[in-house]
């Protein structure tokens, strides 16, 4: 009871800021914890003082005081930042670095402010070591994709974990801008989360840092989860249902390329190697055709004058569409969606 009415002010704070085009308010997620604390603080405050009608047990010895508290100190903030996280249509609230396009990465590094998502700083590698030779295989057994010592070495090589999520997190800022894969898009937790889930299911793959993907309770939901996109709502009902299609994987190809370039994994030449083996492999999954044009594709964004095309175009590969662009154009009467 105490806490309540924090609470519901928090929370319609966060909806305001949210919807704020100025967003000048104070932080909610700061806001909230500091009711929190303030909560704790009335509470003690009551208890010592037995002579008050209002004054509630202790609240060591108020179980559902304590849980409530954890509870909203567990989940309720972390919920709302995905919410704030998610409602971001202008970049002024705290994500990713990496999650905003436009920032080059030289910027990023150059910050050395902690970001807000991955609580780190993004510390920049000019020279990578490349210790290793340039031809690090994919591990298999049959078709089976397996770990292996030198692709953990490769991750090792580069920086580690989290310069993949740092791909990862780029990627999906550019897939949420673009014109096809947008519409695959279902969750809308931001393109920090996306790429965390993504990247952890890479580091897992190469090995070497444990099972992050499994750790985090998503193993076995691949599946499902391409599913949705399938059948997702912003799809045109005529795309509706149907599954990876080889225009776009060659989308989602060139951009994630394009992805490694702009936070400089492209100057790795063994991992970028290996990385363009990697995704031809699991790409083959969803159309078999793809993997021919992995290293095409990878070289896309070596060109400038491609990029330049694309964002001319609305950011939309004309050059590679077998579907109609009005397929991909806002419907009449059809809501505007809310970008993560």
């Amino acid at each position: 009871k105490n806490l309540r009415p924090h609470l519901i002010s928090s929370i319609v704070l966060l909806q305001a800021w949210s919807f704020s085009s100025s967003a000048r308010m104070p932080s909610p997620i700061t806001f909230l914890k500091r009711s929190l604390s303030r909560g704790k603080m009335e509470a003690a405050s009551a208890a010592a003082d037995p002579a008050s009608p209002q004054a509630p047990r202790p609240p060591a010895a108020n179980p559902s005081f304590t849980e409530s508290v954890a509870k909203a100190e567990q989940t309720l903030i972390p919920a709302m930042e995905r919410v704030q996280l998610a409602t971001d249509p202008s970049g002024t609230l705290p994500v990713c670095p990496f999650a905003i396009s436009h920032l080059k990465k030289e910027d990023v590094y150059d910050s050395k402010g902690v970001c807000p998502f991955h609580r780190k700083i993004h510390d920049a590698r000019p020279t990578p070591q490349m210790s290793m030779d340039e031809n690090v295989p994919i591990a298999l057994s049959g078709r089976t994709h397996q770990t292996s010592e030198r692709a953990a070495k490769l991750l090792k090589d580069i920086g580690g974990g989290d310069r993949i999520r740092e791909l990862c997190t780029r990627f999906y800022a550019l897939a949420f801008e673009d014109k096809v894969l947008d519409t695959f898009m279902f969750m809308d937790d931001g393109a920090a989360a996306h790429g965390q889930r993504l990247g952890d299911w890479i580091v897992q793959k190469m090995g070497g840092e444990g099972e992050p993907w499994t750790a985090s309770g998503r193993l076995g939901m691949r599946q499902p989860s391409h599913h949705e996109a399938w059948t997702n709502s912003k799809r045109h009902p005529r795309l509706r249902g149907r599954h990876f299609e080889l225009d776009d994987c060659r989308v989602w190809m060139r951009l994630m390329f394009w992805s490694a370039r702009q936070v400089g994994l492209d100057q790795h030449r063994p991992f970028f190697k290996w990385y363009v083996r990697f995704i031809s492999h699991f790409i083959a999954v969803y159309e078999r055709q793809a993997p021919a044009y992995a290293a095409v594709e990878a070289e896309w964004s070596a060109d400038q004058r491609n990029i330049d095309k694309y964002v001319a175009d609305g950011r939309i590969m004309l050059d590679i569409l077998d579907t109609p662009p009005e397929f991909y154009l806002p419907r009449a009467g059809q809501p505007a969606q809310r970008r993560a």
